[in-house]
Parts: C-alpha cells; structure tokens; sequence
C-alpha cells in the first residue's frame, strides 16, 4: 500500500508540477499578451499622433496655397491693369499725334490763306500805290 500511496503521492506531486507549469504557462501568456496589447496601444497612440501632426500639416500647406493663388491672382490683376492702362496711354498719344497733324495741317492752310491776303494785299497795295502815283504824276502835269 506504500507503494500505491506514494505512487499517488508521486501522481499527485506530478500533477500539481503540470498545474503549476500549466499555470506559470499561462501567466507568461497573459503577461505577454498584456505586453502585446500595450505595444499595440503605443503604437496606435504614436500613429494617432503622427495623423494629427500631418493633418496640421495639410492645413498649413493649404494655408500657404491659398496665399500663393491669392498673390498670383493679384498679381495677373495688376498685369491686366497695367496692360490696359498702356493700351489708354497707346490710345492717348495716337490720339495727340492725330490732333497735332491736324493742327499742322490747319497752321499750314492758315499759313497758305494768309500768304494769299499777303500777295494779294502787296498788290493790292502796289497798284494803288501806282493809282497814286500816277494820279500825282498827272496832277503835276496839269498843272
């Protein structure tokens, strides 16, 4: 009967080693899965984190853009105005040039007009003048 109650005893001993192997077996599995799980948290945290540092990223990006299209419209804006106003200033002088060709045209026909009365007036002049002359030459030969 020794035999079978330390055989039992043995059973026993073997059995509550296997629990025990059993149960450290299974704390090195919840430990390690714990370990596991809170990686896996960190890592979810680290890319949470990183999805808000380039989403800010992404508005400061859109920010900038919105600023380089806003200058870029300014500045085709100020093109388009600048290249109107020299169409007016083109416009303008074609505009004197005309008028000062006018005017040259006109001094010249005052010019012409004026030299017409001129040589007419001088000859006026001269044949009144030998009227005179000859109206006195007569005169003095009556007399």
């Amino acid at each position: 009967m020794l035999s079978k109650n330390t055989s039992q005893k043995d059973s026993l001993n073997c059995e509550e080693g296997d629990r025990a192997i059993a149960d450290e077996s299974n704390d090195l599995k919840l430990l390690s899965a714990k370990q596991e799980r809170q990686k896996i948290e960190e890592n979810a945290q680290k890319l949470e984190n990183r999805i808000m540092l380039l989403e800010k990223e992404r508005l400061r990006m859109l920010k900038k853009i919105q600023g380089v299209k806003r200058q870029a419209s300014e500045i085709i804006k100020t093109k388009q105005r600048i290249q109107n106003d020299q169409a007016l200033l083109k416009e303008l002088e074609l505009k004197k040039q005309e008028e000062l060709q006018m005017k040259q045209h006109k001094i010249q026909e005052m010019k012409a007009a004026i030299e017409v009365r001129l040589t007419s007036s001088k000859s006026n002049s001269r044949i009144s003048t030998i009227t005179a002359a000859k109206s006195v030459k007569e005169n003095m030969q009556v007399r």
